[in-house]
């Protein structure tokens, strides 16, 4: 009795595991679509590592730009590609050492003041894990960033 529990157990975990599995890899699946779908969306510029990004409110070609170990003052909205908003913030202060490579690439692209949407490929994003559980493992990040300030 005791030995067939164990291994109900055990079954259980094998199961609930790969259970985890497969909602993983629908996921990946459903952000390969949207990537897909989104690849030409107008007036976004994809650059050599994936990232999308378009202008929405242009700054003045002169301001100055943050480079990627500034500090940003930041309005921003981050959602999934099913419209789930995972965080919004305003005057947030961010180091770009400590961002995911998808914002040190962004954001360093933005003078002062412009406002962009940005298409981060989970690559440069979380990848296949994540510590945040708003955000699933293979996730493309949908992110709307105002720069307010940049300090070096």
């Amino acid at each position: 009795m005791k030995q067939n529990l164990i291994l109900l157990a055990i079954i259980f975990v094998i199961g609930l595991s790969a259970c985890t599995e497969d909602k993983s890899m629908d996921w990946k699946i459903i952000n390969d679509h949207w990537a897909a779908v989104h690849a030409a969306d107008s007036g976004f510029v994809k650059t050599a590592s994936g990232l999308q990004y378009k202008v929405n409110f242009p700054a003045w070609q002169y301001d100055p730009k943050p480079n990627v170990n500034s500090y940003v003052k930041v309005n921003y909205k981050g959602k999934l590609v099913d419209g789930t908003v995972f965080e919004t913030n305003s005057g947030a202060w961010i180091s770009l050492a400590t961002a995911v490579s998808g914002w040190k690439e962004g954001i360093t692209k933005m003078h002062l003041g412009s406002k962009y949407v940005f298409y981060i490929p989970s690559a440069l994003g979380y990848g296949t894990s994540t510590t945040n559980s708003a955000i699933p493992a293979n996730s493309i990040l949908i992110f709307e960033v105002e720069l307010l300030e940049i300090s070096n």
